[in-house]
């Protein structure tokens, strides 16, 4: 079985994705068409997809793959004879053509997920970026942060589009299973009950989320500043 994972930053990709490789047991594969591994990061031996992780992908050194080496990884990857689970984020596909959604819709486990609260989903992402915490995988404490517009408006308005468009494909495309963030509890054996628990013979420690939703609005000190210009930009 091939499972793959659309999504956007801040929705718990890593977790959901993650969780159903640790218990299927498919090989995980991550992000496994963002542009900034390198091509040789993913082999296809005897048909068979093999992943080499660099032991760390520094943020300026992205792109490192090209769009034709990226596409030419997705019909291996949906070729390959043995399981797997990637994800990838809209950002990284968007610019790989009209029909990549088409390709994994048609030939894997397809998976959808979205976050409801922008204002949630946003803030998460101006916590990450300030801590450069993406994917924690143990219980930390965050200090406050401030929203600064000139640094993270831009990014900001792509991920309401993001999100915008993660809705629309619900409508468009049959995906075989639609999850929202929302409704996550933080316990895989709830979350994925549906995925049935594999004998565990691999094993990792699962991102975790380290602070609750009221509490992030805490930790953004000009909240009031923010919601303005979400507001003029939705």
């Amino acid at each position: 079985m091939k499972y793959f994972l659309v999504s956007s930053p801040r929705c718990g990709s890593h977790y959901c994705g993650e969780a159903i490789a640790l218990r299927t047991q498919v090989l995980a594969l991550g992000e496994c068409l963002n542009s900034m591994y390198h091509d040789s990061a993913f082999t296809f031996e005897n048909n068979q997809v093999q992943v080499h992780w660099p032991e760390l992908t520094q943020p300026n050194a992205r792109n490192k793959s090209t769009v034709e080496q990226i596409n030419k990884r997705l019909d291996n990857l949906l070729s390959a004879q043995n399981s797997w689970q990637g994800q990838a984020h809209l950002g990284h596909i968007s610019c790989l053509g009209d029909k990549v959604i088409d390709k994994i819709v048609d030939n894997t486990h397809a998976i959808l997920l979205y976050r409801d609260s922008y204002v949630q989903s946003i803030i998460s992402w101006i916590i990450a970026t300030e801590s450069n915490v993406w994917v924690p995988r143990e219980k930390q404490e965050y200090t406050p942060v401030y929203y600064n517009k000139e640094k993270h408006l831009p990014g900001i308005k792509q991920l309401i589009r993001d999100y915008d468009n993660l809705k629309k494909l619900a409508d468009t495309y049959k995906f075989s299973k639609v999850f929202r963030y929302e409704d996550f509890t933080g316990d895989h054996n709830i979350d994925f009950a549906e995925y049935k628990l594999a004998n565990q013979t691999e094993t990792w420690n699962l991102p975790v989320k380290n602070t609750s939703d009221f509490n992030k609005l805490k930790l953004l000190k000009n909240l009031n500043e923010l919601l303005t210009d979400i507001k003029s930009t939705i």
